[in-house]
């Protein structure tokens, strides 16, 4: 199923992926790197609908680990999508620190600071951030300008590249 609804995808036909990869997320719904492809799909198909489901696979990929930079790539889409820019700045936040990107992250993480509502938890994510960058820049860490390429984020999808 996860092979057909890749096939389908990376052929442009994506309505017609999106019921394979509906059926193994059913099957493997552990599978973070399945669900980031499917919500990629869900994404493409562009309807409201779609980007619910596609929210909804892509936040619980980041409530189990938040290692995933193409999950917080794709949320940052679909929050873009959906005019939501206090949260699109946040996820862009989340992906640049996971790159390696310092300075990114902690501009966007300001940015979405100055959106997001107060008391959403989004926000104090946000806080948190600013916070325990702060707190390494204070210390110094040899990692600080540490840079990772887009191609070591795990997407499978030549697209993504």
């Amino acid at each position: 199923n996860e092979l057909m609804g890749q096939i389908n995808f990376e052929t442009g036909k994506i309505k017609q992926s999106l019921p394979y990869y509906r059926k193994a997320i059913s099957l493997k719904p552990a599978s973070p790197t399945l669900a980031i492809n499917a919500a990629h799909a869900l994404i493409e198909a562009g309807d409201a609908i779609s980007l619910a489901e596609a929210v909804h696979l892509l936040e619980s990929v980041v409530e189990k680990s938040q290692e995933y930079p193409m999950a917080w790539h794709f949320l940052a889409v679909v929050y873009g999508k959906q005019n939501d820019m206090g949260k699109l700045a946040w996820c862009l936040s989340e992906k640049a620190l996971l790159a390696g990107d310092i300075q990114l992250g902690i501009s966007q993480a300001k940015r979405a600071l100055k959106i997001l509502p107060e008391k959403s938890v989004q926000r104090m994510r946000v806080q948190d951030i600013l916070n325990t960058q702060i707190n390494i820049k204070e210390k110094g860490s040899p990692h600080e300008n540490q840079q990772i390429s887009s191609s070591s984020f795990g997407c499978p999808h030549t697209a993504c590249h």
